[in-house]
């Protein structure tokens, strides 16, 4: 059990340590939608204004993670079906 711990918790403290960043998956969504959708709609409808993403995302909590995660994946998924190919 102690070994397991040690696996889990020593990346994380490495990375602390070593000032590293952990991920934030709201940057890649916000790239994507930027580089690949800026001008259109998004699943939901409303309008993609990279600005606009880039300043609800910027500071992204764990809650919108999630959503920008689940979010990028269907948006892609969805590109897929549609033979959309992003460029970016």
């Amino acid at each position: 059990m102690r070994r397991l711990l040690l696996i889990i918790a020593l990346p994380a403290a490495a990375a602390a340590i070593l000032g590293c960043e952990v991920e934030n998956l709201c940057d890649d969504y916000v790239n994507y939608m930027c580089d690949c959708h800026d001008g259109d709609v998004d699943l939901n409808g409303d309008p993609v204004e990279c600005s606009e993403y880039q300043t609800v995302y910027e500071d992204a909590d764990a809650d919108q993670q999630v959503y920008c995660e689940d979010a990028m994946d269907a948006q892609i998924d969805f590109d897929a079906v549609e033979g959309y190919e992003c460029e970016a």
